[in-house]
């Protein structure tokens, strides 16, 4: 056996020897050592939530049918659980949810608080992902009292970094900055680097959204150094993502669009159509601000064909805004007005505050006499 104390060299082992551990589990489960297998999907899950989300579906679907053979509903509720979480990283967004109201059922008749709490946080990702964001909130809510009744405090900082997370899609961004700040303290105290990172590039996208620019780019980075050291190549593609914004909004179009492209080349390597989506529409906004209406015209509408297929209303309304900017600075109104009307159609029906900017621009653009509102929204 090689030394794996150091973290870097067991993410490479892990990598290196993932297709064997896929096929042990596969064969465990069908020869006679279900055990094997569940034990397998448990202790692998961490990793493979860092961007193997075809193998995770492999492993924890392996380790469901061994809890199966087993009768261990415990076991199966878990295995459950990562399945949904897997097809929610795939942009497969029913079946996530259908795998995770199993679990949910399955926990809550074994009794188990913490189980019942993952899986409501995870219908939560599910929710916030369809544009479902009050449902969502209850579910992150729920999820947050459970953590607190059994003196979780991991899974209490998971619950307020993702409920901080849907109240930004609300514009509640005071709310979702200081459920951050309680996360991150929470985070800091139990050591758990891979979600202080992702809690710092949640913080940097809500003061982005405040305008906070200095912040939000410090936070943003501090994310990406620390999602980089603890090898997490998922969400190393949304601190980039974000950052890129941050690069936007202060007109640095060269450095946000060399963020957005990487960015969208990890959404590609880990297979998340989703975070593909937000790539493309950053891409075409860093374009269309440095004046390649060209390029802004193709990146927006590959986002808004991969947005309309997955289903994600807010990335549909983005790449809809993007398109409008397009022809409106194209001067073909009609266009711009028709992208308008379905960027607010989709923001009012899923209560998100760009509706109130996106009905100023529509009626800019509507009255002969009105002028030409440049810039993107960023989200």
């Amino acid at each position: 056996m090689p030394d794996l104390s150091d973290a870097d060299a067991a993410r490479a082992w892990l990598d290196t020897e993932r297709t064997c551990l896929t096929a042990m589990s596969a064969h465990t489960a069908a020869h006679g050592r279900p055990a094997h297998a569940i034990r397998l999907s448990l202790t692998l899950y961490r990793h493979l939530i860092s961007g193997h989300h075809t193998d995770g579906l492999t492993i924890h679907g392996h380790a469901r049918d061994a809890a199966r053979l087993l009768a261990d509903p415990a076991s199966e509720a878990l295995a459950l659980l990562g399945i949904g979480t897997a097809h929610y990283q795939l942009a497969r967004h029913e079946p996530a949810r259908r795998q995770l109201q199993e679990a949910l059922t399955l926990f809550r008749k074994a009794g188990d608080p913490t189980g019942e709490a993952r899986a409501l946080t995870n219908l939560g990702l599910v929710d916030e992902r369809l544009g479902r964001f009050l449902p969502a909130v209850e579910y992150l809510e729920q999820a947050l009292l459970l953590y607190r009744s059994v003196d979780d405090t991991s899974g209490e900082s998971i619950a307020l970094k993702n409920l901080a997370h849907v109240e930004g899609q609300l514009g509640r961004y005071d709310q979702a900055a200081d459920h951050l700040q309680q996360s991150l303290t929470l985070l800091r105290r139990t050591g758990n680097r891979y979600l202080e990172a992702h809690a710092l590039m949640d913080l940097g996208t809500v003061e982005t959204r405040l305008d906070r620019l200095d912040e939000a780019a410090h936070h943003q980075e501090q994310a990406l150094a620390l999602i980089r050291e603890v090898g997490d190549g998922y969400g190393e593609a949304g601190a980039l993502h974000g950052l890129g914004i941050v690069h936007s909004r202060r007109e640095q179009h060269t450095q946000a669009a060399e963020c957005h492209r990487q960015a969208l080349a990890l959404y590609s390597r880990n297979g998340d159509r989703d975070g593909e989506t937000r790539a493309l529409n950053g891409l075409g906004e860093a374009a269309r601000a440095a004046g390649r209406t060209a390029d802004a015209l193709t990146h927006h509408t590959d986002a808004l064909t991969i947005a309309e297929d997955i289903g994600n209303p807010g990335q549909q309304a983005r790449a809809h805004e993007g398109l409008a900017e397009v022809h409106h600075a194209r001067d073909d109104t009609a266009l711009a007005i028709h992208h308008y009307e379905r960027a607010l159609a989709l923001y009012t029906e899923h209560g998100m505050p760009e509706a109130d900017t996106i009905r100023k621009r529509l009626a800019a653009v509507s009255d002969p006499a009105g002028g030409h509102t440049s810039g993107a929204i960023s989200r």
